[in-house]
């Protein structure tokens, strides 16, 4: 993401580090650039500012998913079902992830 947009939110970040959506934005650029560690790092920096961005967590999960670690994406999905409990795509998650859980041991 050298130049360009992302560039340009990673400036904006510096001086207003606060903003969610360009966090969570920088964390898109970064999933689509094949960089999940710097992903995973925005997706967070994005939820700490505010714990109710469900994409975020979503996405967050899905990276510790793939990643193998699907203890952590069990824990961040299980938390983002306690705000939004009617969230059909992070029920299924958490199913196929309990799943893979319980077939690993």
């Amino acid at each position: 993401i050298d130049g360009g947009c992302g560039k340009d939110l990673e400036d904006l970040l510096k001086k207003q580090p606060k903003l969610t959506l360009a966090h969570f934005c920088l964390a898109l650029l970064y999933d689509g650039a094949g960089k999940p560690d710097e992903a995973a790092s925005a997706y967070g920096k994005a939820l700490a500012i505010d714990p109710h961005c469900l994409e975020a967590s979503t996405r967050l999960g899905v990276i510790h998913a793939v990643k193998g670690d699907t203890a952590t994406a069990i824990r961040i999905w299980e938390e983002a079902l306690e705000k939004f409990p009617d969230d059909p795509n992070l029920k299924k998650n958490l199913t196929i992830a309990r799943e893979t859980q319980r077939n690993a041991r």
